[in-house]
């Protein structure tokens, strides 16, 4: 579905050109594009309703791409840390962009892809505010306008992050208002497409790629991830990228090899055995609310979690995309634990008192 350009929106965009917000409505356009408040924007002709642009330094996404914020997100936890400084990792539906800053914020060297001519519009008039305001961020971020399944086939990255448009609800509850809008903008995939796309990111990707879904959503394609974070309304897919190489499985640019029969890691992270994988779900369980009190835990499993809190270090994440990676190369994959806990020297002087060491 088209929506109007007033005489002020940028030229060479598809959709009717209309002189006002009348003729817009009287030609049932549901938008119309312009400029508000200095913003190219989309909203409903002659309504009250707010208007959608892409904003990256106010709001609540001005708070969320704080340093210490930002971190903690879901999004960039499934991403996990990058490998190397400014990894690139690319965003093959970038939407409003607001997942791709976040990466960004994490220290990825995003790509944004985005094939819906207005959306891509909308992007790049707010990376060119953006650029006066974070600098730093936008350094980091690069805008193309195309398919993303045509695009992926032509780079490669460590990370490929997918968001396409959520499947149409069955409830009739009311949709939220920037969701409808996108909707009239850029249809849901098909199955086909679904499929097309996800192929596309695993082979463009060195590492994983990450899926954003409802949380009650069937998976990306039909397609089961290797793990998933969940959140109350939407929920982070993590498919682990094909391994490369014949018969060695090497991944791209210094990231190791793997041995598919031993799920061995390089650069001396080893094997995770089974009773060191028992003490990070123990701890997990030591420091989460539990009606089983910790001194009433057992003092063998209290001991595993010392030892795997003294090689983490004090105040190092134990959960996050570094240990899921160890867990999976180990066969291990661990389901439904989310938060990010640190080993805080209050932690080890409480087990040790309850354990007696």
């Amino acid at each position: 579905m088209n929506a109007g350009l007033l005489p002020d929106a940028p030229v060479g965009l598809p959709g009717p050109r209309v002189p006002d917000e009348a003729a817009a409505a009287a030609q049932g356009l549901p938008l119309v594009l312009g400029y508000r408040d200095g913003r190219l924007s989309l909203w409903p002709p002659q309504s009250a309703a707010g208007a959608l642009c892409v904003d990256f330094s106010s709001g609540s996404l001005g708070y969320r791409l704080s340093a210490d914020r930002a971190r903690h997100e879901r999004l960039v936890r499934a991403a996990g840390a990058p490998e190397l400084a400014n990894e690139p990792l690319i965003d093959a539906t970038a939407g409003l962009g607001r997942d791709a800053v976040l990466l960004a914020r994490a220290g990825y060297r995003v790509t944004l892809v985005e094939r819906s001519a207005l959306l891509h519009a909308l992007l790049a008039d707010g990376l060119a505010r953006a650029a006066e305001t974070l600098p730093e961020l936008c350094e980091r971020l690069s805008l193309l306008h195309g398919d993303g399944r045509e695009l992926l086939a032509q780079r490669q990255a460590g990370v490929v992050s997918l968001d396409p448009m959520f499947p149409p609800r069955k409830k009739s509850a009311a949709v939220k208002k920037e969701l409808r809008w996108l909707q009239w903008l850029e249809a849901p995939l098909t199955p086909e497409e679904e499929t097309q796309l996800l192929d596309a990111a695993l082979a463009s990707a060195r590492r994983k790629v990450v899926v954003k879904r409802p949380v009650r959503a069937q998976p990306l394609a039909g397609r089961k991830p290797a793990h998933s974070l969940r959140g109350k309304a939407v929920r982070f897919d993590v498919y682990v990228a094909p391994l490369r190489g014949a018969g060695q499985g090497a991944r791209d640019k210094g990231q190791g090899t793997r041995d598919k029969g031993q799920g061995t890691r390089d650069k001396g992270q080893g094997t995770r055995d089974k009773e060191k994988h028992r003490g990070f779900v123990a701890f997990s369980h030591a420091l989460a609310p539990c009606p089983l009190p910790l001194a009433r835990r057992p003092a063998g499993a209290l001991r595993r979690i010392r030892r795997c809190l003294a090689d983490a270090g004090a105040g190092e994440p134990l959960y996050g995309q570094a240990y899921f990676r160890r867990q999976h190369a180990a066969g291990f994959v661990v389901q439904g634990f989310e938060p990010v806990v640190e080993a805080q020297p209050s932690a080890f002087a409480a087990m040790d008192q309850s354990a007696g060491l």
